[in-house]
């Protein structure tokens, strides 16, 4: 089993807040403004927040369209959380989630538990909400409201190229590891190309992972499409392993800023039932990074098994966590959570698409 969480139980919740005249309800048309304002008013960086927000509201994929919940007092809009309906499936078993971003409370209207009435109030009608990106102080009111922290849950890195970084004893140990495995590593994998089409094809790759022994968030082709290919801001490279006239898996990098940056590998997309694809994906993903003059090589994955794989290639633990949290709202949720774990990427949910990682957040501590 994978993606375990650390501990699982019922929780049943209805919005609600410490303060009796705080509403909560949906969006209305006519409160886009006053939204754009108190974003503009109380996150880091709203500008990448509105233009990613403006450009999901013009492509209503499944998986990435979302809808936000409101909070309003005397009138007044008060705070906000926006929420992206999914499909979790595994086991041979659906549920209704959703991703949660976190909250944006107007400063006036703090710690009136205004934050755990949105998480409620968006969790309505849900069996499971997962959030990936959580600030800490969210992270801790989260955990009070139930939600449980999925382990294992940290950064990996691949250390391609230590010139210039400082390296603690063990990750420079890990270094020379790495430096082991990418010398007797095999050529490069004739059926692995760079092919970004990501068509229909993938569709069935996608159905295939519904009796997984793992949970997973559905992603059609379109969506795919969408995420990695029409982005803005957003720059990928796709890699995708194709044999027998069907695609068995593709991995998903961002390329570094610059030479000796960071890369990432966003995705890994595989059915589980495919032997031997994720060793030959993150391969390809190594020697891909290495042709961009790549320092480090970074993924968060939450699947032991890509864990395996990934370890195989060099990959390190960094023990730093983007705060994978999860809250099952019903017993079936629980008990499916409970059994099989969850298979999420570092492109799954709003965290890779919103924010630019600082180099500093991947780096190997041993």
């Amino acid at each position: 089993m994978s993606g375990k969480v650390a501990r699982a139980g019922r929780l049943e919740r209805s919005a609600r807040s410490a303060d009796a005249t705080v509403e909560y309800g949906p969006l209305q048309t006519g409160d886009r403004r006053l939204l754009d304002e108190l974003c503009g008013r109380v996150l880091d960086a709203p500008g990448r927040v509105l233009e990613l927000r403006r450009w999901l509201e013009r492509h209503p994929v499944a998986g990435l369209a979302r809808r936000n919940v409101v909070a309003r007092c005397g009138g007044r809009l008060v705070g906000a959380m926006t929420v992206v309906p999914i499909e979790v499936r595994g086991g041979g078993q659906s549920l209704k989630a959703a991703w949660q971003q976190d909250s944006a409370v107007d400063p006036e209207f703090r710690r009136r538990g205004i934050a755990t009435g949105l998480m409620d109030a968006a969790a309505a009608g849900l069996d499971l909400v997962m959030v990936k990106g959580t600030s800490r102080a969210m992270a801790e009111a989260r955990r009070a409201a139930g939600f449980v922290d999925v382990t294992p849950s940290d950064f990996l890195v691949r250390v391609l190229r230590p010139r210039g970084m400082p390296l603690p004893g063990f990750q420079a140990a890990g270094f020379l590891l790495s430096r082991l495995r990418s010398r007797t590593a095999v050529a490069d994998d004739p059926e692995v190309r760079r092919d970004e089409s990501l068509d229909e094809r993938f569709d069935a790759l996608d159905t295939g992972r519904t009796d997984q022994p793992v949970l997973a968030v559905r992603r059609s082709a379109a969506l795919l499409q969408a995420r990695y290919r029409e982005l803005p801001g957003r720059d990928y490279r796709i890699l995708t392993l194709a044999g027998h006239n069907r695609v068995r898996g593709a991995v998903v990098l961002r390329p570094p800023p610059r030479p000796g940056g960071v890369a990432w590998l966003v995705d890994l997309i595989r059915s589980q039932a495919d032997s031997g694809v994720e060793d030959r994906l993150v391969g390809a993903a190594v020697r891909e990074a290495h042709a961009l003059e790549a320092g480090l090589l970074a993924t968060f994955a939450s699947d032991r098994r890509a864990r395996k794989a990934l370890a195989r290639w060099g990959f390190l633990r960094t023990h730093r966590s983007p705060r994978f949290l999860v809250r099952t709202q019903n017993e079936r949720a629980a008990r499916l959570v409970g059994e099989f774990g969850f298979d999420v990427w570092h492109g799954d949910g709003d965290l890779e698409m919103s924010e630019e990682m600082e180099e500093t957040q991947c780096k190997a501590r041993g």
